[in-house]
């Protein structure tokens, strides 16, 4: 099984999608310029690989129909589905089917997604180059858990939340 690579969201061209591309490009842009984002998307992605890349032989062969996306802040719709308070933020999201939950009629399904914010976790590590390369591991690894079929609730009582 090969890890899973980068994909770029598809760009929408009409409706709510129009606005949401355009909301997102809008906080790439003023990321870059008022929250001072210290690593390139390029760069931000390495440390991402060097996650996956971390990863023992067993846990990779073991992910599934799953993509790794790199965003520089949450939307406000991802933030509201995920259930995030105001106020809060997200680090990152794993939407899909857990492999827990798939059965034998799970085929020609689009991949599930681990994404990770770039700017929520540069705000968290601060401008510290190891801090940042842990959140971006830690968060990783968390939404990983989630494909793994691991809920936050399992997670708080291992201590790994």
């Amino acid at each position: 099984m090969r890890p899973p690579k980068f994909l770029k969201p598809q760009r929408p061209t009409s409706g709510n999608g129009l606005i949401n591309l355009l909301e997102r490009l809008a906080n790439q842009v003023l990321s870059r310029i008022v929250c001072g984002m210290i690593l390139s998307e390029e760069a931000f992605e390495k440390l991402v690989m060097e996650a996956i890349d971390g990863l023992p032989d067993f846990f990779k062969s073991k992910m599934e129909n799953v993509a790794v996306l790199v965003q520089a802040w949450p939307s406000q719709d991802e933030l509201n589905r995920a259930g995030v308070a105001p106020g809060h933020t997200l680090l990152g999201l794993y939407s899909g089917i857990p492999l827990t939950q798939r059965t034998q009629g799970y085929h020609s399904v689009p991949p599930d997604t681990i994404t990770l914010y770039q700017g929520t976790i540069e705000m968290k590590a601060g401008h510290d180059d190891a801090a940042l390369r842990y959140w971006v591991r830690h968060v990783f690894l968390h939404e990983l858990a989630h494909h793994f079929g691991i809920s936050d609730d399992r997670l708080r009582e291992l201590g790994a939340y």
